[in-house]
C-alpha cells in the first residue's frame, strides 16, 4: 500500500487523483494516529505540513510510524517557495 500524508492539500489532491484511494484519517499533531494509518504501508510520500517551526515534530511522528509496519520507502516533498495560505498558488 502507497500512503499518501498532507492529502488535503494541493499537491496531495493531485496525487490521490492520479492514484485513486482509500481514506483512513490521520493529523500531523495527533501522533497516535499514524499507526493505525499506517498499517500495511510499504511505500510513504510525506507532503510537508505548512505549519513552520512545527514541521519537525509533525514529520517525526510519521516517519516513526511508517517504520513500524515496515515500510521500504519514504520519500518527502518540502514547501520550498509553497504558499499554504492560498490553495492553488506558489510563490516564485
Amino acid at each position: 500500500m502507497i500512503v499518501v500524508t498532507g492529502a488535503t492539500g494541493q499537491l496531495g489532491h493531485l496525487v490521490i487523483a492520479a492514484l485513486g484511494v482509500q481514506v483512513r484519517h490521520a493529523d500531523y499533531n495527533q501522533p497516535p494516529m499514524w499507526d493505525d494509518a499506517l498499517k500495511g504501508a510499504y511505500s510513504v510520500l510525506l507532503i510537508s505540513s505548512c505549519k513552520v517551526g512545527q514541521r519537525t515534530k509533525q514529520h517525526r511522528a510519521v516517519i516513526d510510524a511508517a517504520r513500524r509496519p515496515g515500510a521500504k520507502l519514504l520519500a518527502y516533498t518540502s514547501v520550498w517557495r509553497v504558499d499554504c495560505g492560498k490553495p492553488g498558488r506558489t510563490r516564485l
